[in-house]
């Protein structure tokens, strides 16, 4: 009877670790990401202040990437991704406050953003 017990209890272990260590893993991926994104940023000169919300996002390709939007400038979000050991900026967007602005991507002049490398 202890035997089985002891059985069923390592079953149940084994399930609960299988289920639960891929988003562990991916939790503290992103979790890295975001610190190294931040970290990469303020090297450049953006201070704490300035980098306004950082979310990240665990997708298809890329993988991994943090989204963040700059206090001064809350109508786009910039996507960045870890590249081998760079940080490089992958793409941007235009958030709900720049849609309700009337700014459209695709009409936007890229000379006017300034957080584009």
């Amino acid at each position: 009877m202890l035997r089985r017990f002891r059985f069923k209890m390592l079953l149940i272990v084994i399930i609960i670790s299988v289920v639960l260590l891929p988003f562990i893993f991916v939790s503290s991926k992103l979790s890295s990401l975001e610190k190294e994104v931040v970290v990469y940023l303020m090297e450049r000169g953006y201070g704490e202040e300035e980098i306004g919300n950082t979310e990240t996002a665990f997708g298809k390709l890329p993988t991994y990437s943090v989204w963040v939007t700059f206090a001064d400038e809350p109508q786009f979000k910039y996507q960045y991704i870890k590249s081998g050991d760079r940080v490089m900026q992958l793409s941007y967007t235009v958030t709900n406050i720049g849609r309700n602005a009337g700014i459209d991507v695709f009409e936007y002049d890229e000379g006017e953003l300034n957080h584009l490398e």
